[in-house]
């Protein structure tokens, strides 16, 4: 059975995307900022090691998805298949992670992030 595309994400329901972007990427800390409070003038979006700004916010929705290599669709996901204490700096730890997307290419990731305290893991 061939698989369907996934219907591409409605940039004309913005709410709704940067809602749901939020959420999946809560551990990146992403944020959104408008016009009007965005230091640029210009829609942005920042997180923890990146950021991008744009012209119009469904310009901007469509680069954080790109980033991101989300597709948009609600089953879009990436699982965390490994957590280890980075050697080179003992306050950030390294996940490895691999998409989950009945849509997308299955892909692992590897991300680094500040986390000084312990993780679960390292307190069981």
């Amino acid at each position: 059975m061939e698989q369907q595309a996934p219907p591409p994400a409605d940039l004309n329901a913005p709410c709704a995307l940067r809602m749901m972007l939020i959420r999946r990427y809560s551990y990146l800390t992403l944020k959104f900022s408008n016009p009007i409070i965005s230091a640029s003038g210009r829609w942005e979006a920042s997180w923890n090691g990146g950021g991008t700004a744009a012209d119009t916010e469904a310009a901007l929705l469509a680069t954080v998805l790109e980033k991101f290599q989300d597709c948009g669709g609600a089953e879009h996901s990436w699982e965390t298949t490994g957590t280890v204490r980075d050697p080179l700096n003992g306050e950030n730890v390294i996940l490895t992670q691999r998409r989950v997307c009945n849509y997308c290419d299955g892909k692992e990731r590897v991300i680094t992030l500040y986390h000084p305290g312990p993780t679960a893991e390292e307190d069981s």
